[in-house]
């Protein structure tokens, strides 16, 4: 039996409590700008 890991960009974004019912169904959905789950956050 082997083991293996998953990775894709579309599992390392979760919704943003209640702002992610604000956007479309569907597609990438990344986390707005005011959250503290924001990629400008994340940005080195």
């Amino acid at each position: 039996m082997t083991t293996g890991f998953y990775t894709d960009e579309r599992t390392f974004w979760h919704g943003g409590g209640n702002y992610a019912f604000t956007l479309p169904v569907g597609g990438l959905v990344q986390p707005g700008g005011g959250l503290p789950e924001s990629p400008e956050t994340k940005r080195r």
